[in-house]
């Protein structure tokens, strides 16, 4: 699938259909995020021309004010601001790709221009729509620059402070009106991993009450066979609802909040709920096949307990997660990082590198991983086999 993929994105951007004009998620960005990505794992210029192209194709279409294709979630991104669907996704990327380029004025311009759209968060506290996302976003960056960007690191630092404050007049998670949601993408795993990676990559404490936090949505887990689960929601109407597996609501997301949690603070019981999250996400029966609530997000989970415990079998049960989605594609959005056939492109990458492993704009890139070479690439169109 991957080699595939690749050879369909290698051409002129303009002979691809889209289904979302220019974004991260379902985008241009988002192709463009994909080549480069491949290009740094196999140091391969051309790629990274190609990534080039499509970002370029992406940027295209903010100068030129046209319109989101009616219907998708770019079309309705406040501002432009959403890190996922928004322009600052956009700059994102162009950074990286600059930086791979060895451009250092073009990656400063679109750091600049990340900023100033970032700053313009409808949502403060939402990882897909809004602030927590481009603060996830300020991270990323943080990590790939080869020298440090002034303007990156004092945004980064004011929107985490933003992002504290708002969480602490939030009230206790259990039951929380002003943010209910508990996932990764829209709630408060999704906030308190948007804290923990911008400390990791500046090298900061995130602050004793982020710990106290993640005390209290540890609090919440929920017992699921063998693992454990967090409903989508706080509210005792939500623990009768079966608990879900995929990135965006789900355990996914949840175990890579706490392996995150874990390298900031040491602490045993983050990685024991990290893989108590794993199994279940491991087991329960996934929605689909995509990054954001399939089992290519499932995947990446695994993914990040085998980084953490070193473990093949966590490799072993994302390979076999991968090629089930590679199998099934059900749901798949064509040319879409975060929905579609895209994401399990990056997907087969990573499962070649599974030591540089992260999930795209969420984990943070850990360069100097396992070599290149040491795992067999997946066929994501192979027999799935079973646990």
């Amino acid at each position: 699938m991957l080699e595939e993929i690749l050879a369909r994105l290698s051409c002129d951007p303009a002979d691809v259909p889209l289904r979302a004009t220019a974004s991260l998620h379902s985008g241009a960005a988002g192709i463009a995020y994909l080549l480069y990505r491949v290009s740094c794992l196999r140091a391969d210029g051309l790629l990274l021309a190609h990534a080039d192209s499509w970002i370029e194709l992406a940027l295209a279409h903010h100068r030129t004010a046209a319109l989101p294709h009616q219907g998708t979630a770019e079309a309705a991104a406040p501002s432009g601001a959403s890190l996922h669907h928004g322009e600052a996704g956009v700059h994102a990327v162009r950074a990286l790709v600059s930086w791979a380029q060895d451009d250092a004025a073009t990656a400063t311009r679109a750091v600049h221009r990340f900023c100033e759209c970032g700053a313009r968060s409808g949502e403060l506290l939402d990882t897909v729509l809004g602030g927590t996302g481009v603060l996830i976003g300020s991270a990323v960056l943080q990590r790939a620059q080869p020298s440090e960007v002034d303007e990156l690191r004092a945004f980064g630092d004011s929107l985490s402070l933003a992002v504290r404050k708002a969480l602490a007049v939030g009230g206790v998670i259990a039951g929380s009106r002003t943010l209910p949601w508990l996932g990764v993408a829209h709630g408060w795993a999704g906030a308190l991993h948007a804290l923990l990676v911008w400390a990791e990559a500046t090298g900061t404490e995130p602050g004793p009450e982020i710990s106290d936090r993640l005390d209290e949505l540890a609090a919440l887990a929920v017992p699921s066979g063998p693992g454990s689960a967090w409903p989508r929601r706080s509210g005792s109407a939500e623990l009768h609802q079966p608990p879900t597996a995929g990135w965006c609501h789900g355990t996914a997301g949840h175990v890579q909040l706490w392996t995150a949690a874990h390298r900031m603070y040491g602490r045993p019981i983050h990685a024991e709920l990290a893989e108590r999250a794993g199994i279940h996400t491991h087991a329960a029966r996934a929605t689909g096949a995509n990054l954001c609530c399939g089992l290519a997000g499932q995947a990446y989970a695994c993914l990040s307990l085998h980084r953490l415990t070193n473990e093949s079998t966590w490799y072993e049960r994302a390979r076999r997660l991968a090629a089930r989605a590679g199998a099934s594609a059900t749901g798949l959005v064509p040319n879409s990082l975060y929905a579609g056939d895209v994401g399990l492109a990056l997907l087969a990458a990573d499962l070649a590198e599974p030591g540089s492993s992260h999930m795209p704009f969420f984990e943070l890139d850990r360069p100097g991983g396992q070599t290149r070479g040491t795992a067999q690439e997946p066929d994501l169109a192979a027999g799935t086999g079973e646990p």
